[in-house]
């Protein structure tokens, strides 16, 4: 584990991460994924249950689940039609 190999406690890197970063360690995870599902999209070259599977989410439902930011990057699929 990260926090074993640097010598220091999970929550101190946390917040570590969190003050260089301006994101909490997941919604940093996040946006990365978003970032890619953005440009998976874009490329039009895979269907979303590909998308799902690459970005290794459980199920096409948890990549469906309804938020704003995942809503946004859908509309970018409408809007390529």
């Amino acid at each position: 584990m990260l926090s074993e190999e640097l010598n220091h406690i999970y929550a101190y890197l946390a917040n570590f991460f969190a003050e260089i970063v301006a994101k909490t360690i997941g919604q940093y995870i996040i946006a990365l994924k978003i970032e890619r599902i953005k440009e998976l999209i874009l490329f039009g070259a895979n269907t979303f249950s590909e998308i799902a599977d690459m970005l290794h989410y459980c199920s096409v439902a948890q990549f469906y689940l309804p938020s704003l930011q995942m809503q946004q990057v859908l509309h970018l699929r409408t809007l390529r039609q």
